[in-house]
């Protein structure tokens, strides 16, 4: 057997419910059992009335509004910021890019020697994407800067090609620098 709800139920339900949530009770009965308007507009009247609950709704809007319109204007501000080249910038990307060809080197150069030499296209390209993203990491750190201000970019780019050349040289060299922990 279903037990039907009474408004007292409903009450308790509807007791943390906001104030839109109550007016689209309250605005579409047909929706909802008359026991569930009812304790909707026993609510609203306890909070003040259907007029009160408007005008907070109203506030609530308009106050969302505006936080939108800062979190929007920070964002932009943000990221402005974050475009420009500034001293800081060119030199993290200098160092970052070094220490990335580095890191770079050894990573692509241990992948080569780990294959044997042989590595197919489509790895390639993958090991050569997961090479960029290693170094913009590296570059990123060091900059404290995003993909959206171009020296971060043009340095990882750098520092990637780097790597793959310097670990290109690293797998065509090893035997001659007789470095044991690569064999």
């Amino acid at each position: 057997m279903t037990r039907m709800f009474t408004v007292e139920d409903f009450l308790a339900q509807y007791e943390t419910a906001t104030d839109e949530e109550l007016m689209h009770v309250y605005s579409n009965p047909d929706d909802y059992t008359p026991e569930a308007e009812e304790a909707a507009k026993k609510l609203l009247y306890r909070r003040g009335g259907l007029e009160a609950a408007k005008e907070r709704i109203l506030q609530k809007k308009i106050a969302d509004a505006r936080q939108a319109r800062i979190n929007r204007a920070a964002t932009a501000k943000a990221e402005a910021e974050d475009r420009k080249i500034k001293p800081r910038t060119v030199f993290g990307s200098v160092i970052g890019g070094a220490v990335a060809s580095l890191a770079g080197t050894i990573v692509w150069g241990a992948q080569l020697l780990y294959a044997g030499g042989y590595i197919a296209e489509k790895v390639t390209l993958i090991l050569g994407v997961g090479l960029f993203f290693i170094c913009y990491g590296i570059v990123r750190l060091a900059t404290g800067q995003s993909k959206k201000n171009a020296v971060v970019l043009v340095s990882s780019a750098m520092s990637t090609a780097i790597s793959i050349i310097g670990g290109d040289f690293l797998f065509r060299h090893a035997s001659s620098f007789h470095w044991h922990f690569f064999s």
